[in-house]
This record gives structure tokens, sequence and C-alpha cells, in this order.
């Protein structure tokens, strides 16, 4: 912590500092103190948004991340945003459709948790149409999706 302290203001050391904030969320998650580790990432993505070449892949990671805090804290209202930032990011760089639907499933569960089913049941069947176009097809996750339609019906 006292490396990152005494470079933290060197704007060349970004990269680095992004990676001690990681670092440091791990240990707080690890020991259930996400709001430490919700503050530690929020430090983490004002870095990473400064970085001139920005790595919006880390953002995408960084704001998933978060929102896996806030999912903790069970604040679903600040999961759903900070996976819809993860989600446009992750949109708008991958080539990985498994990438996209992913996120579209867990924004469903966080509208089931809120008990909002229409929307869930929207993200549920986004995520089945992608997976429908794609070449492979994943069984495991279509059942897994298809169970979290039919558990709220």
């Amino acid at each position: 912590m006292k490396f990152y302290e005494k470079y933290s203001s060197k704007s060349d050391l970004f990269e680095i500092q992004t990676t001690f904030l990681a670092n440091i969320v791990r240990c707080y998650t690890a020991t259930q103190q996400f709001d430490l580790a919700k503050l530690n990432f929020e430090k983490a993505i004002i870095i990473q948004e400064t970085i001139t070449a920005n790595d919006e892949i880390k953002l995408a990671s960084l704001y998933e991340n978060i929102a896996l805090c806030y999912w903790s804290t069970k604040d679903y209202d600040l999961t759903i945003q900070h996976y819809q930032i993860a989600f446009d990011l992750t949109k708008k760089i991958s080539l990985n459709n498994i990438d996209i639907i992913k996120v579209y499933k867990q924004i469903g569960v966080c509208y089931d948790e809120n008990k909002e089913y229409e929307l869930a049941r929207e993200n549920y069947h986004k995520a089945l149409e992608i997976q429908d176009e794609m070449l492979e097809s994943n069984q495991l996750f279509i059942t897994e999706v298809y169970s979290l339609l039919g558990s709220k019906v």
C-alpha cells in the first residue's frame, strides 16, 4: 500500500495503480468487505478512464467486478447500472458473443431479484436469441437460462 501511495500522483504509473487497486479489491472481496472493495473499484475505474490508450476490455471487466460487489450487498439497482455500462463497453469491443450473452443473463438475474420479471424475461430472451444465432450451441447455458425463465412463471 505504501508503494501505491508513494507513486499515486505520477501519471506514468496509472497502469500500476490500477493493478494495485485491483489486487486490494481482491483482498477486500475475499474478506467480504464489499464497501471497501467498491470504493477501490471506483478509484480503479477513474484511473483506467484517464489512461490515454483506454483499455475498454479492462474497463468493462472493472465494471463487471464492481457489479458483483453491489450484487453481494443486494443493491440490485446499482448492480444493473454497472452491468449495463459493462455491457455497453463489451458490445462495442467484443467479437465474442458469449461475453454479451453472459451480461444479458446477469442483468436478467438482477431484474429477477428486484421482482421486475418482465425485464428479466426480456434479457433472458435476448441472451437466447444471440445464442441461437451462434454456430456453436452451449447447451448448458441454454438450459440454465430456460431454467431461470421457468422459475418465475
